[in-house]
């Protein structure tokens, strides 16, 4: 039995799922926020549609690898009670 493939959305609409994420994570830190922030990217990174420009597809790897350094940074941070340096400039601290 082989499993049917994932039908993906437009990839116009991930990347509009992908800012309103990167949006929302700026305004509260949450990392499930990046955590689908990255699935959003790594979907669009894959996505079937070809006739994405070279741009598209070196901007989405660059802002990958960026929002995976984010992310992991986020969960050490909750983790170890710290806000890292990379979140700072975005997250406003509680006072």
């Amino acid at each position: 039995m082989n499993p049917q493939p994932i039908e993906l959305p437009p990839l116009e609409n991930l990347l509009v799922a992908a800012l309103y994420l990167a949006t929302n994570f700026a305004k509260s830190g949450c990392p499930r926020l990046s955590h689908m922030l990255l699935h959003q990217l790594e979907f669009a990174m894959n996505h079937p549609q070809r006739d994405a420009s070279p741009m598209v597809q070196e901007t989405c790897k660059q802002l990958y690898r960026t929002w995976e350094t984010i992310h992991n940074e986020r969960v050490m941070a909750l983790t170890d009670g710290e806000q890292p340096a990379i979140t700072a400039k975005f997250i406003r601290s509680p006072k």
